[in-house]
C-alpha cells in the first residue's frame, strides 16, 4: 500500500456547488449539455454522466464525482470511535502502544464483520501500513510508547502542589 501518495491528474477535482449548479440548469432546460459544459468547464462526458447520476439518485446528496474508497477496512465512525477510546485511555494514564492499538483495530473490523485483509488474520492485528494511514488521517494521536505511571503519582499530581512548587507565593 503506498503510505505517500502523490496525485498524477487533476481529474474530479471540481467543486460540488459548480457541479451541482450545471445539473440543474441542465435538467430544468435552461440550457444545453454542451453550453453548460463550456459554461461550467466541465467536460462534456463527465457532465453527461454526472447528470445521470442525479437522475437516477432523485436528488440525494450522493458525491457526484470523485473517488470511492473501496479498500477501507473501518468505517470512518468506527476509527473515530477507535481514535476516542485511545484518548480516553491516554487520559488516565493507561497508553496504547502502536501494537495494541493495531490489535484493537482488528478486533473492532473482526466484530463488525469488515472485510478485512488475510494478513490481519494471520497476524491477529492491522498492518503497519494501515496504521501509519490511521495515524496521517488522525493527527492528535501520538505513536510514542507508553510509560508506566505510578499511583502515587497519578493521584499526587494536582494543581495545588504545583503551584506549591512551581510558584512558591500561591
Amino acid at each position: 500500500m503506498v503510505r505517500h501518495y502523490k496525485r498524477k491528474s487533476e481529474r474530479a477535482t471540481l467543486p460540488q456547488d459548480v457541479i451541482q449548479q450545471a445539473i440543474q440548469q441542465v435538467r430544468a432546460r435552461a440550457i444545453s449539455l454542451r453550453q453548460a459544459s463550456r459554461t461550467f468547464g466541465i467536460p462534456l462526458k463527465s457532465l453527461s454522466r454526472y447528470c445521470t447520476k442525479a437522475a437516477e439518485a432523485n436528488n440525494n446528496d450522493h458525491s457526484l464525482s470523485g473517488y470511492k474508497k473501496p479498500r477501507q477496512v473501518l468505517a470512518d465512525e468506527f476509527e473515530n470511535q477507535l481514535e476516542a477510546y485511545v484518548l480516553a485511555a491516554t487520559e488516565i494514564y493507561y497508553g496504547l502502544a502502536p501494537k495494541d492499538v493495531r490489535k484493537l483495530a482488528s478486533q473492532m473490523a473482526k466484530a463488525d464483520g469488515c472485510n478485512i485483509p488475510p494478513t490481519w488474520h494471520e497476524t491477529e492485528m492491522a498492518g503497519e501500513d494501515w496504521f501509519s494511514g490511521y495515524l496521517q488521517r488522525h493527527k492528535n494521536l501520538s505513536t510514542r510508547s507508553p510509560q508506566a505511571t505510578s499511583l502515587a503519582r497519578a493521584t499526587s499530581f494536582k494543581q495545588d502542589k504545583c503551584c506549591y512548587v512551581f510558584q512558591p507565593t500561591c
